[in-house]
């Protein structure tokens, strides 16, 4: 969750909710509701490698 904090306000994003994203195998998906009402989607890799592969 901490990582998550810090991407958090590393975009700046103004969060309203945060939803984990069932099923997701090879990272770890979160459903993010903005104040504004939009829906951003931030996909974490469980390691380097799968963050250069998609990349």
């Amino acid at each position: 969750m901490e990582q998550l904090n810090q991407i958090i306000e590393k975009l700046k994003l103004n969060v309203l909710s945060v939803e984990d994203v069932p099923d997701s195998f090879s990272s770890t998906v979160y459903r993010i509701q903005q104040i504004n009402q939009q829906i951003v989607y931030l996909k974490i890799p469980y390691s380097k490698v799968k963050l250069v592969r998609e990349v």
